[in-house]
């Protein structure tokens, strides 16, 4: 697998350049290299950290550089990139399918 080093989103082998950030894509050579599982912000961060905590999942929230905390209201509407170790991504990505933070695709909802 390859990822952008720049948004941390991996990709197949076959993939030169990021499509989002047209950076070249470099070779996940170290299995705890973090990776992007999905952005969230408020409550839905906190509960898709929650449950990948309680699955053994170490994660890590960082900040989207376009997104700010209102610091007039006393909260944080700010959206995070939820980032896990690449030897986890798999397992993290399916709790998250588990709890409805991922939709599959051709997925129905009810």
């Amino acid at each position: 697998m390859k990822y952008c080093k720049k948004c941390k989103h991996i990709h197949n082998d076959g993939d030169q350049h990021c499509p989002d950030c047209k950076v070249q894509l470099v070779d996940v050579s170290d299995n705890n290299t973090p990776v992007y599982l999905l952005s969230a912000s408020g409550f839905e961060l906190e509960r898709v950290k929650s449950a990948l905590n309680d699955s053994g999942i170490p994660s890590d929230a960082v900040l989207k550089k376009d997104s700010s905390a209102d610091a007039g209201m006393g909260c944080d509407f700010s959206e995070y990139d939820l980032l896990v170790p690449f030897q986890a991504y798999e397992k993290a990505y399916d709790v998250c399918v588990g709890i409805g933070a991922i939709k599959e695709e051709n997925e129905k909802i009810l």
